[in-house]
């Protein structure tokens, strides 16, 4: 019964995604989160948010254009356009978000306003459904962010409230990807959420100082009740990292080249295993 109700959240979400007449930022009691960036100033934690138009279903691992080594994804924050390259072709028309209306980059000058060095940020998407699924940024290596309590992994998901106080605010409930600046209520970080560290609930913060790149990671809850981290990205050791340009405006996706080094111990590994199989059938 779980399963199917979790299924029916999800088309409900895929359906929502599939029209841009889609208004407020859809939050994890769908099962199927889009993904927003907030980014607060540390002092007085006010924060601004942006709805990237994108479901979390939409930038899980089984998504091509999100693994392919050398693509990358845009977000504008004054002019609400979205781009991709070659690598990533395709990417921003397959989820039906190809244009936001972010009311002119009021929520980025709001933000902005603070200064660079007063600001963190972070890329989240959530799925408070059972088993629950979060993406999650992290300045942290994946050894050291998947150190966290897996018993802790549930209370993610009173970050929904962090959202839904941003629907209110803003443009979202007029238009399918909005902005918004909160500086009282839920709709700051440190108010229902925590967005530092997930209520304190993570291991490590979610967040980073502007100019920093941080990783994207997957975290999960199992029905054993165990947990899943899983660093998101083509493969062990490789994935894509966010980049916010506050001066500049916009937010980037990109999945990194690995270097010719990488190759060669991806071709060692795969020579190894042929070996191995070769080795086994001559035995049999």
């Amino acid at each position: 019964m779980k399963l199917k109700l979790k299924l029916m959240a999800a088309a409900v979400a895929l359906a929502a995604s599939a029209g841009a007449a889609n208004a407020n930022i859809v939050t994890g009691a769908s099962g199927n989160s889009e993904l927003v960036l907030f980014a607060f100033d540390v002092p007085t934690n006010a924060t601004s948010m942006w709805d990237l138009g994108v479901f979390m279903d939409h930038f899980l691992t089984t998504t091509p254009a999100v693994n392919n080594p050398g693509a990358q994804i845009q977000w504008n924050l004054n002019t609400g356009a979205i781009s991709a390259n070659a690598f990533a072709a395709g990417y921003a028309g397959a989820t039906g978000a190809t244009a936001a209306d972010y009311g002119g980059g009021t929520a980025l000058s709001q933000i902005a306003a603070y200064g660079a060095a007063n600001v963190r940020w972070g890329v989240i998407a959530l799925d408070s459904l059972n088993p629950m699924r979060f993406l999650t940024t992290s300045w942290f290596d994946y050894e050291t962010v998947a150190t966290t309590d897996p018993t802790n992994i549930t209370a993610f998901s009173l970050s929904n409230n962090f959202l839904a106080a941003h629907n209110l605010l803003g443009n979202h409930s007029g238009v399918a990807h909005g902005a918004s600046h909160a500086t009282t209520g839920n709709g700051r970080q440190d108010q229902g959420f925590g967005a530092e560290d997930w209520l304190g609930k993570m291991a490590v913060t979610a967040t980073g100082a502007v100019g920093e790149q941080l990783s994207f990671y997957s975290l999960a809850t199992t029905p054993a009740g165990g947990a899943d981290y899983r660093q998101h990205g083509a493969g062990p050791g490789f994935h894509g990292q966010w980049g916010f340009d506050m001066a500049g405006g916009t937010l980037t996706y990109a999945v990194p080249i690995p270097e010719p080094s990488e190759y060669a111990l991806m071709l060692a590994g795969l020579g190894m295993l042929g070996f191995m199989v070769r080795r086994r059938m001559r035995q049999q």
